[in-house]
C-alpha cells in the first residue's frame, strides 16, 4: 500500500522517519551520525525548518520537524536517504565504510 501524500502547511510539526533496507544499518559510526547531522543543518538554513527533537539509532532515525512554510516535501531531498543523496565525497565515505558501492 502507497503512503498517503503528505499535507503541508506553515507552522506544521512533522514525525519524519528513515529506516535502512533489510534492516540494515544507516550509520556505522560517529562520523556516520555528524555528516548527517551536518547536512540536516545546512537543510534547515536553506529552508527555515526547525528541529524540534531527534533520535539516531544505528539502523534508523526519527526527526521532528517544523516547518515554518509549506516545504516539508521540497526540503526533504536536501537530507539524504542512508546517506546516498548526501553530498558526493559524503555518500563516497559511508559506502566505502560499509564496503558497498552503486
Amino acid at each position: 500500500m502507497a503512503r498517503k501524500t503528505r499535507v503541508e502547511f506553515e507552522g506544521a510539526v512533522d514525525h519524519v522517519m528513515d529506516r535502512g533496507g533489510r534492516r540494515e544499518a544507516i550509520f556505522k559510526n560517529d562520523a556516520d551520525r555528524r555528516r548527517f547531522l551536518e547536512t540536516l543543518g545546512e537543510a534547515c538554513v536553506r529552508t527555515g525548518w526547525r528541529v524540534q527533537a531527534l533520535v539516531l539509532m544505528s539502523n534508523h532515525d526519527h526527526l521532528m520537524i517544523e516547518t515554518p512554510q509549506a516545504n516539508l516535501v521540497a526540503g526533504d531531498a536536501l537530507v539524504p536517504d542512508d546517506m546516498d543523496n548526501a553530498s558526493p565525497q559524503a555518500a563516497r565515505a559511508q559506502r566505502t565504510s560499509f564496503s558497498r558501492t552503486l
